[in-house]
């Protein structure tokens, strides 16, 4: 029993779907706090439409070019999200975005727009990545699923 448990456990880590992800949306020129979420407490928000659209409001806020690229509209449709986590240096002062975001897919890479866009002395992308597990685009990112696979195998092979 406690080996079906753990497989459980091992698959639902490596299988999960974000249709119901909780992400951090945050950009640390509002908010100093967004730099180490996970640290500062900072609740994640349930992604959807009006986290879709916070998301765009903060790449606007580091230029209105970068708004156009995370314009998103799901109307309500269940459509799998995923947390974002961009680091943009703008006018040398380094600024982290962290949000939700579609997917990437075949039609669809928001991190490769962002890093096609024309960069220079005043916005330099440093990194950015999408993720597909609650809270992945905090500072520690999948440690705690890496983790929990771990144990799973440990049990696995104890028992």
């Amino acid at each position: 029993m406690q080996t079906l448990v753990v497989a459980g456990l091992f698959l639902f880590a490596l299988f999960k779907i974000g249709y119901c992800i909780d992400c951090y949306s945050c950009i640390s020129s509002d908010n100093p706090d967004c730099v180490d979420p996970e640290t500062h407490h900072l609740d994640r928000v349930r992604c959807d439409q009006k986290s879709l659209s916070d998301t765009e409001k903060f790449a606007k806020s580091l230029t209105p070019d970068f708004g156009k690229i995370f314009e998103v509209h799901i109307h309500e449709h269940r459509v799998p999200l995923n947390c974002l986590k961009q680091v943009t240096k703008v006018q040398g002062r380094e600024i982290i975005m962290r949000g939700c975001q579609l997917p990437k897919d075949d039609r669809l890479d928001v991190c490769k727009k962002v890093f096609e866009m024309p960069q220079g002395e005043l916005i330099d992308v440093k990194h950015c990545s999408l993720c597909d597990s609650d809270g992945c685009n905090g500072t520690t990112g999948r440690i705690a699923e890496v983790l929990l696979i771990l144990a799973a195998v440990l049990l696995t092979i104890i028992h």
